[in-house]
């Protein structure tokens, strides 16, 4: 399993985010009924996001229909370690929430770090005391994490300068506090990066593309 950006993003509070979605959807719907759409200053404004949500698309699509040749690949793994280097990893999770409060949740990580640092089995503390339900059970393993994972910075900041056996301070994330173990580190090989190499060089030609067009209109 990969570490989820989204698990953190949204605190594990997903019936809030669907309710948010639900308001969203009714709100802009009654704002059509009004034609609040076709009056200033909002007019000009969606007029812009919609510029913008498109020149967002040319350049995605510029990303997914560029070819990428398999030495290119082959050459940026070769030349690019630690971003395709993994850290195996556990992580126990205290919530922010209804039961527990700012300060009481941060009281209780750092305990948790105390026990661990003094000797105590990292996964019986996240089997017994992390809220993250699925990784708990499996003693807080929550996969592997590169470098160019898509995740929080805190996440990525906390884990990657860890050695193995170490275990990170407590890091604020969404609605809780996460204690941080890498078990370990290992290079995943080629066939399994492929098609992340894959998407990192096509992004990079996007931008490229991008550049390019940035500098026909300098700006004076």
């Amino acid at each position: 399993p990969v570490l989820s950006p989204s698990l953190f993003e949204i605190g594990l509070n997903l019936p809030a985010a669907l309710q948010q979605m639900i308001v969203i959807d009714y709100l802009a719907n009654e704002a059509v009924k009004q034609k609040i759409d076709q009056k200033s200053p909002w007019k000009e404004q969606l007029e812009q996001i919609h510029k913008n949500a498109l020149a967002q698309a040319y350049l995605s699509q510029a990303a997914t229909s560029a070819t990428v040749a398999p030495a290119d690949v082959e050459n940026y793994y070769k030349t690019h370690t630690s971003q395709v280097a993994g850290a195996k990893v556990r992580g126990s999770y205290i919530a922010v929430g209804a039961s527990l409060k700012e300060a009481q949740a941060k009281a209780k990580i750092e305990e948790l770090a105390k026990l661990i640092a003094s000797g105590s089995d990292f996964a019986e503390m996240a089997k017994t005391h992390s809220d993250q339900g699925e990784s708990a059970l499996k003693g807080g393993e929550l996969g592997i994490v590169r470098a160019s994972d898509n995740l929080p910075e805190p996440v990525k900041t906390a884990i990657l300068k860890l050695k193995p056996g170490e275990l990170s301070p407590p890091t604020r994330v969404g609605n809780g506090y996460y204690l941080f173990k890498v078990d370990g580190r290992e290079v995943l090989p080629l066939e399994k990066v492929r098609g992340q190499i894959t998407n990192t060089l096509r992004a990079e030609k996007a931008n490229a593309v991008l550049k390019e067009t940035t500098n026909k209109f300098p700006v004076k």
